[in-house]
């Protein structure tokens, strides 16, 4: 049976409060989501989930952890936003293990994410902190939760979708006005410009890659425009098509400067500079974001079960883990005075698994997908 759910909003245009704080941080989780910052609010987009179909980024393990546990940086979150049900998008168990974590938490998710959520353990515990969105086309709705304004606005799923209720929102942190496509139709501009979203003088925009598909003079690229956002963060981009996406964002003439975040828990933090938005510590950025890990690269990914690890510039002392999707130790390894080393996943079931490389100095995890008939 599906459960009805009360969503206090109000119709009415709301004044949103613009505070002292200068810089926003944003934090890369994975696909589509991201941690937002400023001062002491903080807001998660689309991040805790652990199904990419083997074809996005999932939070690392360590992060997904955190997240289920409401543990640093996923303590004290404000407002969980979903976009939609997908799977790369929302895992309702998971979502209700940090809502039980985090009683400071609200969600905010369409009534489909919400009656999925409604299937759950625990959820009876929880429903009163979960606002479901109903289902109409072109509706919009505006709330206040913990001194953040957010609005919620119906969008049809990319590629003409219409089983699937796509919401993107705005919100305001701080003074920072921040949009969040989800996986909104860039094909349709109409939607965009009903709801009149040129007049919310937007600083970030989260779009995703089919905004950038087509080329100049797309229906995509007039949307971008429409909204004129002061920077952008690009996302949803498959495993291995960031370099894709770099030359055909670099192709793209007169839109507003385009931010890549590959690197999973690396931040960008901007400061706001008179009417343009930058990154805080290097204005000219060329779009790499920062961190404080190694880097380091597997390939192939997704595997056939045999890959390679390539430690980049690790110390000749450290140590490889790899970590099933649950968070379980599957294989440990110390690693000296080699560059690289070859991982077997041959006699485990296929699926996601998380390689994390620690030495004396700092760590970093990423993802893997194993697939035997590749």
């Amino acid at each position: 049976m599906k459960i009805l759910f009360a969503f206090s909003i109000s119709f009415l245009s709301i004044n949103l409060p613009v505070f002292s704080q200068e810089t926003i941080i944003v934090t890369y989780i994975a696909n589509e989501g991201f941690l937002v910052t400023s001062g002491d609010k903080k807001i998660l987009f689309d991040g805790i989930f652990s199904n990419g179909s083997g074809k996005f980024y999932t939070p690392t393990a360590e992060a997904l952890i955190n997240e289920r546990n409401a543990a640093s940086p996923f303590d004290n979150i404000d407002i969980l936003f979903n976009s939609h049900n997908h799977a790369d998008h929302i895992d309702p168990n998971f979502i209700l293990e940090h809502l039980g974590n985090n009683s400071n938490a609200t969600l905010i998710a369409p009534r489909q994410s919400a009656d999925d959520l409604s299937l759950a353990d625990g959820f009876d515990t929880l429903q009163k902190r979960i606002r479901a969105i109903p289902r109409a086309n072109h509706s919009r709705f505006d709330t206040t939760i913990n001194d953040i304004g957010l609005e919620a606005y119906s969008f049809t799923h990319a590629n003409g979708n219409t089983s699937v209720q796509n919401i993107g929102y705005i919100a305001n942190l701080n003074g920072f006005t921040l949009f969040h496509s989800g996986d909104s139709d860039p094909e349709i501009l109409d939607t965009f410009q009903l709801y009149s979203l040129s007049e919310k003088n937007i600083d970030l925009a989260f779009f995703h890659r089919g905004f950038f598909d087509a080329g100049d003079n797309s229906t995509g690229e007039q949307i971008i425009n429409y909204l004129h956002p002061k920077a952008i963060i690009i996302m949803h981009i498959k495993i291995g098509d960031f370099e894709e996406y770099r030359q055909k964002v670099a192709s793209y003439s007169g839109i507003p400067k385009v931010y890549f975040m590959e690197e999973q828990m690396g931040t960008l933090e901007f400061i706001r500079d008179g009417d343009s938005l930058k990154l805080k510590d290097d204005v000219n950025s060329t779009h790499r974001i920062k961190t404080d890990n190694n880097d380091f690269v597997v390939y192939p990914n997704p595997t056939n079960g045999f890959f390679i690890v390539s430690f980049g510039s690790f110390s000749k002392y450290k140590e490889v883990t790899i970590y099933s999707r649950d968070g379980r130790v599957i294989k440990s390894n110390k690693v000296e005075n080699s560059s690289e080393m070859t991982i077997d996943l041959t006699s485990y079931p296929e699926g996601l698994y998380f390689i994390k490389i620690t030495d004396n100095n700092s760590s970093c995890t990423k993802n893997i997908f194993y697939r035997k008939n590749l």
